[in-house]
């Protein structure tokens, strides 16, 4: 921010159990000649349960603490700079149960001529969440009645269950213009409802109650009409492929908060358009494509009750968001056998949907609401070449990108909010040279990564973020007398850039795997792995977005030995 940064540090243990059950069926029967019907369907159900323990603090100067163990030297930190600490505790229960099923029947009236489609499509979900906080916070910027620093005490359950449904109704008329010419008309109609529900209690005291303004109850009910006219060609040359879809929407809206409800009705149009070309000769493969497509706001952007994560973490809805159109375009180049291509890739979202961020200078903390904007977008793009000569492959690759992601701050603490604009660029390299004899790959590459991050309220003398990060990799593979295989793969990483701790910069990494294959046609496989030998792994991720930088590291699990074996029962030729 311009007039002063917050930093923050955090470190977090998770535990997660989770089960899962899924099934599917598909059926397809050709009734005669020109009719075929098909029917599929699956459902799922899963299980999970997470406790999470969270330590946090924000600073208003940077306390230039450890990335690997941010507090242990917390206590030597000035606390005229401290502005808050927390420790939370979560612990949740989530059910979900899911179901589908698709019926279609396409008719075909001549066997080079036209059809027609209908189908219907069902898809209902169920989910309840069960979920305990518990976070104490400190603020050493403010006093309680005593002089001494003031705390918050909380404790809460909170109990959200959930069901979504839709329903469609659609037929498709394809007519056969010439033969390589196609018009397809289209109609859908579709039910979507979606029911939500937030109760939040008070568990402080002796005795646990509703705490009104954190609950509430949601539902929405979204009727669509749906008009398609689409168009395809398929030359020799030439293909061709455009559309456009029409969605007219009538969605109602209701909330009940226990003490007012608010019914809201809304009508809208949404666009859908999509164009493709592409063109093949000699070779040459040329190709543009287009998408977009109209978004409408979550019902828990539009409704949701205020969500306290924390003392200095809270979020809200905003019942007053539009929809977001969102648009891609993406062109390719490649010649397969020369072995090169390219392609670059743009999109932009119009009304696109971001989360404003309102900061309180004093105490450290943060709310949060979605709000419409525009501005974001990106682009990329990449080159390749691969050529195979005798027994080796060489290979390359470089590319960019670079992003325009905007949000909204006050940053100077007070109600007027101002634009946040982040842009991260970035260029990347890739060199690789393999050796293909017949009994196995020999495989040696490098690679370059460059992102730069960079903001515009952030006018601090080197405030801009950047992240070099040069890879060597090399793998080895070879068949083995009696059946064996040896697999073995090295990479070294050199990390370098914006505050990056000296014990971060260098990472090793080798594996090693022997697999023997046995019994009837070779059907049973017995492998030895052994991963991170040295012991060096570690997970050090960057990133930048319109409310800051962030630097995480996550503890991995290093250096260990796996036995398997595995048996194949069936074969498919």
């Amino acid at each position: 921010m311009t007039s002063q940064n917050q930093y923050g540090i955090s470190e977090r243990t998770l535990e997660n159990l989770q089960n899962g059950f899924s099934s599917s069926l598909n059926l397809m029967w050709n009734l005669n000649k020109q009719t075929m019907l098909r029917v599929a369907g699956g459902g799922n159900m899963s299980w999970s349960e997470n406790t999470s323990d969270t330590h946090s603090a924000k600073f208003s100067e940077n306390p230039n603490l450890d990335l690997l163990h941010p507090f242990q030297g917390f206590e030597q930190t000035s606390r005229d700079i401290r502005m808050n600490e927390t420790w939370q505790k979560n612990s949740n229960k989530l059910q979900n149960k899911a179901y589908n099923l698709y019926a279609s029947m396409i008719h075909q009236f001549s066997e080079e001529g036209n059809s027609l489609g209908i189908s219907y499509s069902l898809y209902r979900n169920r989910q309840d969440n069960d979920a305990y906080k518990t976070f104490s916070t400190t603020f050493y910027q403010l006093q309680d009645i005593s002089g001494r620093d003031s705390t918050d005490l909380q404790h809460q359950y909170q109990d959200s269950p959930g069901q979504s449904g839709n329903h469609e109704i659609r037929a498709d008329y394809t007519w056969r213009i010439t033969k390589k010419n196609n018009l397809q008309f289209s109609y859908a109609w579709g039910l979507q409802n979606e029911k939500e529900m937030q109760s939040t209690y008070d568990l402080s005291g002796n005795e646990p109650f509703l705490i009104d303004s954190l609950s509430n109850h949601r539902n929405s009910r979204t009727i669509k009409h749906a008009f398609s006219l689409n168009y395809s060609h398929d030359g020799e040359n030439w293909k061709a492929y455009g559309g456009l879809t029409g969605t007219l929407q009538r969605r109602s809206l209701n909330q009940d908060d226990g003490k007012q409800i608010i019914d809201t009705t809304g009508y809208s149009f949404e666009w859908m358009p999509t164009f493709f070309v592409q063109y093949n000769k000699n070779d040459y493969d040329l190709s543009i494509r287009y998408n977009g497509s109209t978004r409408q706001p979550s019902l828990y952007d539009l409704m949701a009750p205020t969500v306290y994560y924390s003392a200095v973490y809270i979020s809200r809805s905003n019942p007053n968001l539009k929809a977001t159109y969102q648009h891609y375009l993406n062109l390719s180049f490649s010649n397969y056998t020369k072995g090169i291509s390219a392609y670059v890739t743009c999109s932009q979202e119009l009304n696109g949907i971001t989360q404003a961020t309102l900061y309180n200078p004093q105490t450290g903390g943060q709310e949060t609401y979605p709000v419409n904007i525009n501005g974001n977008w990106n682009v990329m793009g990449n080159s390749n070449y691969e050529r195979r000569i005798g027994n080796f492959k060489l290979a390359g690759r470089a590319g960019g990108n670079y992003s325009h992601n905007v949000g909204l701050i006050n940053e100077d603490g007070g109600k007027e909010l101002k634009k946040s604009v982040t842009h991260t660029s970035g260029i990347n390299a890739f060199v690789g040279v393999s050796y293909l004899p017949s009994w196995g790959n020999i495989d040696l590459n490098g690679t370059w990564d460059f992102q730069h991050f960079r903001n515009s309220l952030n006018t601090l003398q080197g405030s801009n973020t950047y992240t070099r990060d040069y890879t060597i990799n090399s793998l080895v593979s070879a068949q083995l007398p009696l059946h064996f295989q040896l697999d073995s793969d090295f990479t070294y990483l050199i990390r370098s850039g914006s505050y990056v701790d000296s014990k971060e910069q260098n990472e090793a990494l080798w594996n090693l795997t022997l697999t023997w294959k046995f019994a009837k046609e070779r059907r049973a496989e017995l492998s030895a792995t052994w991963t991170d030998i040295l012991n060096q792994r570690k997970s050090l991720q960057r990133s930048a977005s319109s409310s800051g930088f962030y630097e995480s590291y996550a503890e991995q699990l290093r250096s260990y030995f796996l036995i398997s074996l595995r048996y194949k029962f069936n074969r498919m030729n």
